[in-house]
């Protein structure tokens, strides 16, 4: 078997592949298909087959590995689109046993506090009664998560066994309960608690999707597992991923790769810039290591997993530019790829920073992804007109704003950090 490894990438607006076959290296690049990300995700590799030259079921038979980071997890979180959850605790569980005073940002994320049922000892009756009354409620996902699970689960396990008795997995309408202990085996309660709802809320997505894939690329001979990255920087078999590890993890193997440019340079303070459509993507190589929380956070609130310590600025190539008083803002807001900027041609109506790059002459309106897929100008022109007379004067405001955002933002984290700007390498 040749050594041939495909590596996608699923971002907010494009899916990217980068492959390596026989020493030779391809990258090829697709929109990202919001609805349906599965639908990017096969474009992506019959588009790897043919910068290679052979068809998909060729290439993924002699295809050794496939590695796939996501963001649907992520986009989950960011769109709000994950399921309605209920939580089965114990006393204080109303207040998600909080010592920080964090329970609000997650009721803003992932749960409704009408959807908390509390079941002081665990009695059997009443962990039926809390299911019956939480799934009447319309949950679609059930978490449970008692105090000090960690040290005891019993309790925990006793609810799983009440509750499938009576709702059993074979039922067509089965709605799955997740243990809080068997996430994240946190001895903070509140930790523990709101690990266990981000990934009951991040995990029908991740699991359907994911499934999906590695349907696709058996049913086109591939016979290998399909690995999953992960947050850590690990990897792993579908079947044994936990959803919410995939939170983060293209930004996290992009750091990944930055940690062997530090290497081979010698490079002590690199400092990594990750653009994509969404987001820029800001984070640190300090002295050859990847910089991980031990607790990372999650759109403001600390979990038990250690996740990239990342700044994420909504300044991609997507970001919309508006009127902010009498001056120009951009983002946080973004087009992504449906309908994307203006110059797409997708429907796209809003002046967002690609548009200022085609009318700068930055990016080439016949060259863009190799020259498949033309950008319009004149709609660009016309998006960032809504801003001002001159399109050109705006998309130099636009970028100029943009950089003085960016920069001040950067020099600001480097400088709590104690590092000199002046004297940080930077790898965009």
């Amino acid at each position: 078997m040749r050594g041939t490894t495909i590596n996608v990438d699923t971002g907010g607006t494009f899916t990217d592949a980068f492959v390596v076959r026989d020493g030779r290296r391809f990258t090829v690049k697709v929109l990202t298909t919001p609805h349906d990300l599965a639908v990017c995700f096969r474009e992506v590799i019959a588009k790897a087959a043919e910068a290679v030259g052979v068809g998909v079921p060729g290439l993924l038979r002699e295809t050794a590995t496939v590695r796939y980071a996501t963001t649907v997890g992520t986009n989950a979180i960011i769109q709000r689109s994950g399921p309605r959850l209920g939580l089965i605790a114990g006393e204080g569980g109303a207040n998600l046993y909080s010592g920080n005073g964090g329970a609000d940002r997650v009721f803003d994320l992932f749960l409704e506090r009408s959807m908390v049922t509390e079941v002081p000892g665990g009695d059997g009756a009443a962990v039926v009664a809390a299911a019956r009354s939480l799934l009447s409620g319309s949950a679609r996902g059930l978490v449970c998560a008692l105090p000090a699970a960690d040290r005891d689960r019993g309790a925990e396990l006793a609810v799983r066994e009440q509750f499938e008795r009576h709702y059993p997995k074979h039922c067509l309408d089965a709605v799955p309960l997740l243990l809080s202990h068997e996430i994240a085996p946190d001895r903070d309660d509140f930790r523990r608690t709101v690990t266990a709802l981000f990934n009951a809320y991040v995990h029908p997505a991740v699991a359907d999707f994911l499934y999906r894939a590695e349907d696709h690329l058996r049913e086109n001979g591939y016979r290998r597992p399909l690995l999953v990255v992960h947050n850590d920087g690990g990897c792993a078999r579908v079947a044994k991923t936990i959803a919410g590890r995939t939170y983060n993890s293209g930004p996290l193997a992009g750091l990944m790769g930055a940690k062997v440019i530090a290497d081979l340079y010698g490079i002590d303070r690199l400092l990594t810039m990750d653009m994509g459509g969404t987001s820029l993507d800001v984070a640190l190589v300090v002295d050859g290591e990847v910089p991980l929380r031990e607790h990372g956070v999650v759109a403001g609130v600390e979990v038990s997993f250690p996740l990239p310590d990342l700044l994420a600025l909504g300044a991609g190539g997507g970001s919309i530019a508006h009127a902010d008083g009498g001056s120009i803002a951009v983002g946080p807001h973004s087009a992504g790829s449906k309908p994307g900027p203006a110059c797409f041609g997708f429907g796209g109506t809003e002046p967002t920073v690609t548009d200022a790059d085609v009318v700068l002459g930055i990016l080439h309106p016949d060259r863009f992804l190799g020259g498949t897929m033309p950008l319009d100008r004149g709609l660009a022109e016309r998006a960032l007109a809504r801003l001002g007379d001159d399109p050109a004067a705006v998309a130099a405001e636009v970028h100029r704003r943009l950089h003085e955002d960016i920069g001040t933002r950067v020099a600001g984290e480097l400088r709590t950090r104690g590092l000199d700007p002046a004297e940080t390498v930077l790898l965009a």
